[in-house]
């Protein structure tokens, strides 16, 4: 399938050989499209320039450039860029290849604009409505259009679409307000947004074919096998170590008597258990690494609202905790560690006690837990 190259700047089609009248001081059609007659100051014997592009689709109707686009590419080249990832290497895939890809696909490249917008956001409270007006703007345009390729998926296209579905699950977590104190309010966000987002990329991943370590995507498939090799459980061997998870993993083997679910849930215990262990600092490529590695048995769980596999989330807000040194992902562990807390029962609360405690979250007023009688205490009514 021929891949569909969308014109960056697309203006309706325009008569390119219009003709000079040779008036002076200038020609009738261009005194008509209250233009600059160019073919007046062509040297003669030469071919007149001839522009191949309308200029008014990039400039506003004022007649003066786009400024705030020009501005949120800015702050994307030599800013949000590097927020993406403390990876070197994928610091100049977000730097260059990325804005390198956005020229060849409209939709990308309006969600770079939509990202950065989001960034002014985070670091401009007094402009926040102007910019998260801005950032809809363009990433409902850029949905729109990246949508009709969708259903069609070309490998040579996939490219394109794999980074744009990268950016919006950023975009996803970086678009909810955050109060003053950083937390998320519940209207505003919950992690099914980011989560299932994730759970989409698989069929875009199929779609690059076996050579995308030799594509323009090869260093972030190159850092995310090797943050994939520290989460699988095989990469810790040994003693079980981290008695947090291992006391985790003894209540749910107390508790779930189905062998099937029961392997999906020591499956994603171990794969917590050699993240904490080897992964020092987490970043927002190891969130989306343990969350991919769910989607098989883990995600039908927690869709269901399982009450083992909302505790075991609740272990990795304690990991998610740790990757809020980028903006994008600040209030992402309270906020869903909050979630988890409504949906679970009063005997599966207690369960998360010691994550809750060691990332500092507070459990709403009128719970108190007693970690030693294993049980969930709440005060009586006055």
């Amino acid at each position: 399938m021929t891949p569909r190259r969308l014109n960056p700047y697309p203006v309706p089609p325009v008569n390119l050989y219009q003709q000079c009248d040779e008036q002076r001081p200038s020609c009738f059609n261009c005194t008509r499209l209250r233009e600059r007659c160019e073919y007046l100051s062509a040297p003669s014997g030469k071919r007149p320039s001839i522009k191949l592009e309308d200029p008014s689709a990039s400039i506003s109707g004022s007649g003066r450039i786009n400024l705030i686009d020009l501005e949120l590419f800015h702050v994307y080249s030599t800013s949000t860029c590097s927020t993406l990832s403390m990876c070197s290497a994928l610091r100049n895939f977000w730097r260059i290849t990325v804005p390198r890809l956005a020229i060849e696909y409209e939709y990308l490249m309006g969600e770079i604009l939509a990202l950065s917008a989001l960034h002014l956001v985070h670091h401009r409270p007094e402009q926040r409505d102007h910019y998260l007006s801005v950032a809809l703007t363009h990433h409902q345009a850029a949905s729109q259009e990246a949508m009709k390729l969708l259903g069609d998926v070309a490998e040579q296209s996939a490219e394109g679409l794999f980074v744009f579905s990268a950016l919006t699950i950023i975009i996803a977590m970086a678009t909810p307000k955050r109060s003053s104190f950083g937390d998320i309010p519940g209207e505003e966000g919950s992690f099914e947004d980011w989560i299932y987002l994730i759970q989409g990329t698989r069929q875009l991943r199929d779609a690059l074919g076996e050579d995308v370590l030799e594509s323009s995507l090869a260093p972030l498939f190159k850092f995310s096998g090797e943050r994939w090799s520290l989460h699988c459980p095989s990469a810790i061997t040994g003693a079980r170590g981290n008695d947090m998870l291992c006391e985790l993993q003894d209540r749910v083997s107390a508790s779930v008597d189905d062998t099937e679910k029961l392997n999906i849930f020591y499956e994603r215990i171990s794969s917590l258990r050699s993240a904490a262990y080897h992964t020092l600092d987490w970043e927002g490529t190891d969130v989306f690494v343990w969350i991919y590695g769910c989607i098989d048995g883990f995600l039908p769980l927690l869709k269901a609202q399982n009450q083992e596999a909302l505790a075991i989330l609740a272990y990795f807000c304690l990991l998610l905790k740790k990757a809020e040194t980028q903006w994008w992902v600040q209030g992402w562990a309270d906020r869903t560690m909050q979630e988890i807390h409504e949906r679970l029962d009063d005997e599966h609360k207690n369960w998360i006690l010691r994550p809750a405690e060691e990332m500092g979250w507070v459990a709403p007023r009128g719970w108190l837990y007693h970690d030693r009688a294993d049980q969930l205490i709440q005060p009586s009514q006055p």
